[in-house]
């Protein structure tokens, strides 16, 4: 096996029945990938039987997510982590070109922290520190930036964007503003580069996990593959978002407030560059 990726798939205890679906249609549209895979539980060990699959855990539910995910990180060896959730279903064959091209473009590129392979994604700002056929490095200002989407990592930064008291909503709310903070650039595929990963969570298209529970679109999708799934541990979401007004005017709040404070500090490091610009010049 090639040991410079590993396939991270972060989930826990709960979602347990989603791992063997994930693994058999990731390996059914990549059936000769050549990397492990490491499970990110919380207490349970991976008793399947596809090969070069561990769960790696700490024992301790108590964790954060975060310390949790930072202790995953620190026992695994490879230099880049492919990004996973559990529900991520990978529906269509892998690019591998592709994917192996940004994997070349991070072992000649070590300023190149994260590149982006969602399948669906926003045109970013280009900077021009780096651009080729498939990716392009962005503007670092971005609320969702670093997403917990289908990402290729380079394993050290990784480490330097998280916080151990966080969740995973923290994380992908503030881990971009850090991102504006280190000596890396992140790329993001373009637009008009084939699809590396295809995967769908939307819920209006009925596939993965929302709120504890299946979607039923997961039933038409592992029959299509003569994937079993037992359903009855987590059962299938029925009712409607019952998000208070509340709620979502607080979470507005807090989104627009986060986006005034990444927007001056975008506005002070300019500032910086365009002097230091002024100053090697003289």
């Amino acid at each position: 096996m090639n040991n410079k990726v590993t396939v991270l798939i972060n989930s826990c205890d709960l979602y347990k029945s989603a791992w063997e679906p994930f693994l058999k249609l990731f390996l059914i549209q990549w059936p000769d990938c050549p990397y492990d895979f490491v499970i990110n539980s919380e207490t349970l060990d991976y008793t399947g039987k596809i090969k070069n699959v561990k769960a790696v855990h700490p024992d301790d539910k108590a964790m954060t997510w975060t310390q949790r995910f930072r202790y995953v990180l620190n026992h695994i060896e490879s230099e880049y982590i492919l990004f996973f959730i559990e529900d991520y279903f990978v529906l269509k064959p892998v690019n591998t070109r592709v994917f192996e091209h940004a994997v070349k473009v991070m072992d000649e590129n070590p300023n190149v922290g994260m590149i982006s392979l969602a399948s669906t994604q926003k045109t970013g700002i280009k900077t021009g520190d780096y651009e080729d056929n498939d990716f392009y490095s962005r503007k670092i200002d971005e609320k969702n930036l670093i997403w917990c989407r289908t990402n290729l990592y380079r394993k050290d930064y990784l480490l330097k964007l998280l916080r151990d008291h966080e969740t995973i909503w923290n994380f992908e709310s503030y881990a971009s503003y850090r991102a504006m903070k280190l000596p890396y650039i992140i790329l993001q595929q373009n637009n008009n580069s084939p699809e590396t990963f295809t995967f769908c969570v939307k819920v209006e298209n009925g596939i993965g996990i929302t709120r504890r529970k299946w979607l039923k679109g997961n039933i038409d999708l592992f029959k299509e593959y003569d994937i079993d799934v037992d359903f009855n541990e987590l059962g299938f979401l029925e009712e409607p978002d019952n998000t208070t007004s509340a709620e979502k005017n607080n979470r507005s709040l807090k989104e627009s407030a986060y986006k005034i404070k990444k927007r001056l500090y975008s506005l002070k490091r300019e500032r910086e560059k365009k002097k230091n610009i002024r100053k090697s010049k003289k």
